[in-house]
């Protein structure tokens, strides 16, 4: 019965993927006490912060600084800069402990906040990764539940 449920919420918030407002962190990220400390910390320590409700549930959205996604997520994998500098990006990876598929996340950053993301897909077969998409639609397009997310974007901005 819970294996039929995760599938049921992980396939209704793939189809999810180009409608949304943000962006969630892989369940097992939420098991992660330091990040869910982070989180908690951040919100008591900045009470008025207007992406607050999205760090607390661990969602990054448009708009949001480097510390507010670091509350929100961590620290990326990655950090690059474009070449004129103009430009950070930060690598996270999540992987969907049911199926094994793994989601590259890459966030843009111009002058400090957040413009935009890219979400890549591993797809696991057999333990083995064997296929890999790109999702298509609109570059960004904004609320990427990662497999076995819980969050339906409901409360867009």
């Amino acid at each position: 019965m819970r294996w039929t449920r995760r599938l049921t919420m992980s396939l209704s918030l793939l189809l999810l993927l180009g409608y949304s407002a943000c962006t969630t962190v892989p369940n097992s990220w939420n098991d992660d006490l330091r990040l869910v400390q982070s989180r908690e910390d951040y919100v008591d320590k900045h009470p008025n912060e207007q992406f607050n409700k999205y760090i607390e549930r661990g969602e990054v959205i448009r708009g949001m600084n480097f510390v507010q996604v670091s509350a929100s997520w961590g620290l990326p994998e990655t950090r690059r800069f474009s070449k004129d500098k103009k430009q950070e990006y930060w690598t996270f990876f999540g992987k969907d402990e049911l199926s094994g598929d793994w989601t590259r996340y890459t966030f843009v950053f111009e002058q400090g906040a957040l413009i935009d993301w890219q979400l890549d897909r591993h797809f696991a077969k057999n333990g083995a990764l064997t296929n890999y998409q790109t999702p298509g639609g609109e570059p960004g397009s904004s609320l990427a539940g990662p497999p076995g997310s819980s969050s339906s974007g409901s409360d867009r901005p």
